[in-house]
């Protein structure tokens, strides 16, 4: 395998890992605290064959990253809140509108790294027995019910 290809395959797996974080973190059970959190999730750990220690390896890689993240985040709302207003605002510069739309994407782009690099470290913790069944874990489901009937073109 080339350096390109086992690069690509690095970074579909990170992007995998980042899938399946933000769907556990878009629907997280709510009686769980902890649902967002796919590692220590039993159905998942059984899924990859995720060992306790590996899965606290990763539990200490997310509570590393946790404060830069939340600093991001508060930085990125605060700064898509000032160019909400500066947009609406009668007396509003182009030249001001522009540089806080750069402020707003630097801080985005300082989130995404803070996010991608903390994927990263994650999934280094897997091995590649693991990483190719989240691949698979990953995955959407396929639709429920029959499949749809394809009418030929007249």
């Amino acid at each position: 395998m080339s350096r390109i290809q086992h690069a690509q395959h690095a970074l579909l797996a990170v992007a995998l890992i980042a899938e399946l974080a933000s769907v556990a973190g878009a629907h997280p059970h709510p009686s769980s605290r902890d649902a967002r959190k796919w590692w220590l999730q039993d159905s998942v750990k059984a899924a990859l064959g995720l060992l306790d220690e590996q899965s606290e390896r990763i539990e200490a890689v997310f509570q590393e990253a946790l404060p830069e993240l939340r600093v991001q985040t508060d930085r990125l709302r605060e700064e898509e809140a000032h160019l909400s207003a500066l947009l609406v605002a009668p007396d509003a510069s182009e030249t001001d509108v522009i540089m806080t739309i750069d402020r707003v994407e630097r801080v985005r782009s300082a989130l995404g790294k803070a996010r991608t690099l903390m994927l990263f470290r994650m999934y280094r913790v897997l091995s590649p027995d693991q990483r190719a069944r989240l691949e698979l874990l990953s995955r959407p489901a396929p639709p429920e019910g029959p499949a749809p009937t394809v009418l030929p073109p007249h």
